[in-house]
């Protein structure tokens, strides 16, 4: 897990579902931020305060997307979309592996959502859970392999302006 930390990372981007791609936005947007900047300070001083250096913040690039329509015509509840990204560190020169994120709509404005990180040589980290509003944009880390066997805490994502994802991970490792 040292490397990655060390690098640095951001991923999600349940918005990211059609992020870059010129067509409608749908899903979840993530929290809007202006800069990586912004995403670092507000990670680093969270790290801070907790006295430690588990937060890993990379950023996410969509490469292909699609959206699953089977209930009524529209999104509707049962419905889903998927992506995939590759992921960069946080400086967005390295690309350091690719995720895969599948969210379904629920009653209302709910979605669940689960996706696995995978960072090249070291393993995956896995996240998934529901989002309840708008302005929800953290799930569980709910385990990892190889260099993240037995990780958890939290993942949380952002939406950059160019529509790449930032994605804040808060890891805790037993």
């Amino acid at each position: 897990m040292a490397g990655v930390l060390t690098t640095g990372a951001v991923w999600f981007g349940a918005g990211g579902a059609s992020a870059g791609s010129g067509e409608e936005q749908f899903g979840w947007p993530g929290r809007a931020v202006t800069s990586m900047a912004e995403v670092q300070r507000m990670s680093s001083s969270a790290a801070a305060a907790r006295g430690d250096d588990s937060t890993l913040i990379v950023v996410g690039r969509e490469v292909r997307a699609a959206e699953v329509d089977l209930g009524r015509e529209g999104f509707s509840p049962g419905d889903f979309f998927i992506f995939e990204e590759k992921v960069f560190d946080n400086t967005r020169t390295e690309r350091i592996g690719r995720d895969s994120v599948r969210c379904e709509a629920g009653v209302g404005r709910t979605f669940t959502c689960e996706a696995t990180l995978r960072f090249n040589g070291q393993g995956k980290i896995r996240a998934a859970g529901t989002l309840f509003r708008r302005t929800d944009n953290v799930i569980p880390v709910t385990g990892g392999t190889r260099d993240f066997r037995g990780v958890g805490g939290s993942l949380q994502f952002f939406s950059l302006r160019n529509g790449d994802s930032a994605l804040v991970f808060d890891l805790v490792k037993p």
